[in-house]
């Protein structure tokens, strides 16, 4: 049980991980300001998402996950 838990919370790092990262080359790809911010926005809010998700679920749902999930919110 505690390996499949460890497989769903990496699964979930690496997506956040990989959103985060799209951003960064979407920065570069974009010709304008508005563009390049929204896509930073929202790509970096949902790779931060991700990766709490993975956190807490590695974790367990306790009192840390509750603070993980008060950092998103």
């Amino acid at each position: 049980m505690e390996m499949f838990r460890f497989m769903i919370a990496a699964i979930f790092m690496i997506c956040g991980v990989f959103c985060m990262a799209s951003a960064v080359f979407g920065m570069f790809r974009f010709r304008y300001v508005l563009n390049r911010m929204h896509t930073a926005a929202t790509a970096d809010t949902f790779g931060l998402l991700l990766t709490m998700i993975g956190l807490t679920i590695w974790k367990g749902f306790g009192f840390e996950a509750l603070k993980m999930i008060i950092i998103v919110g």
